[in-house]
């Protein structure tokens, strides 16, 4: 990756990363080159070790991303549609012959989000003294502890449904987990893994993308009274948050992604369509008329979004998880960053 000049040294968006003791690296991309990018701070704090391009890390919900493409490539090949039902590949949930693949792609299923129900021991059995930031980041560790289909259907198994399937849209982890468990199954005993490697990393040669974030070189940290604190790397590899990558790979799929590659144009049509009308296939609607996914795990948060009109992408990883709204703002400067080149 190139640094340039106008991010770097002299922009707000450089600035902005600065004040705020940013880690991590950040990029600008057309279809055919890179616009401009930086990288600050440290992948690992303790020993000072810089954040680069090339740093593995956490790519957060940008995984479910990946495993759009990968549905849709399943759809085009006729392995199988968006209109079957979840009961037809995973009949141990209990609400599954109420509900389609495309409700789960597109956040409409109305199946709870298995994170807060496993959060919620944690809640109520918390010492009064413990510090909010302190139980979140223990909440954080737990989830990302040895997390499979088996104890997410133990804790929403049992849950009726948030709403009716496809009246509404809402986020829930465990339709991207789901959408995984189903394309796992129809991999002919394939690992998930190689199939993603054909279909995915190979093509646009992703030479550090691969699932499971016990795989990670950054750390990841939790920013708590205004210090990192270490979260560690956990050992998730669902396809709701479970992905590592680089910046560098990340700015591959982006270009691809707006050149149009990887999928036919109609398959295309139908992820974003779905992300401009709530989500879709790992993307929703974000600010100035971004397309993309910036969601988080343990200390990890990917960021990958498009901006259609302006033929631009924006990709970034930070290894240091901030209060929603510093995060909401660092990713607002890198939009703003991204229009005026």
């Amino acid at each position: 990756m190139v640094e340039l000049q106008s991010i770097k040294d002299e922009s707000p968006l450089s600035r902005a990363l600065q004040d705020e003791h940013y880690n991590g690296a950040v990029a600008v991309v057309s279809a055919d080159k890179e616009l401009a990018a930086d990288s600050q701070g440290f992948s690992h704090i303790d020993m000072a070790v810089p954040f680069a391009s090339h740093t593995v890390s956490g790519a957060g919900t940008v995984t479910q991303q990946f495993f759009g493409v990968l549905l849709m490539q399943f759809v085009e090949k006729g392995v199988l549609k968006l209109s079957d039902k979840l009961s037809q590949y995973v009949p141990e949930y209990h609400q599954a012959d109420q509900i389609t693949l495309h409700q789960l792609a597109t956040m409409q299923s109305g199946i709870p989000d298995y994170l807060p129900l496993m959060a919620k021991p944690f809640e109520e059995n918390a010492p009064a003294t413990l510090p909010a930031e302190r139980l979140a980041l223990q909440i954080d560790q737990h989830n990302a502890t040895d997390m499979d289909l088996a104890k997410v259907l133990d804790v929403v198994n049992d849950q009726p449904l948030d709403f009716k399937p496809g009246s509404k849209t809402a986020y829930s982890s465990t339709n991207a987990l789901l959408l995984g468990e189903v394309l796992d199954r129809l991999t002919n005993e394939r690992p998930l893994e190689a199939v993603l490697k054909e279909n995915i990393y190979d093509p646009l040669t992703l030479t550090n993308t691969k699932m499971g974030t016990s795989h990670a070189f950054a750390e990841g940290y939790h920013w708590i009274t205004g210090n990192p604190n270490v979260a560690g790397k956990g050992d998730e590899n669902q396809a709701d948050r479970g992905l590592v990558t680089t910046v560098d790979d990340l700015e591959k799929f982006a270009q691809a992604v707006l050149a149009g590659k990887l999928l036919q144009p109609a398959s295309w049509q139908t992820i974003f369509k779905a992300a401009e009308a709530g989500y879709g296939f790992g993307w929703r609607k974000l600010a100035d008329g971004w397309l993309g996914n910036t969601g988080s795990m343990l200390g990890y948060t990917g960021l990958l979004s498009i901006n259609q009109k302006q033929h631009k992408a924006a990709v970034g990883l930070t290894n240091v998880l901030k209060p929603q709204p510093a995060m909401d703002q660092f990713f607002n400067t890198i939009y703003q960053a991204a229009t005026a080149l």
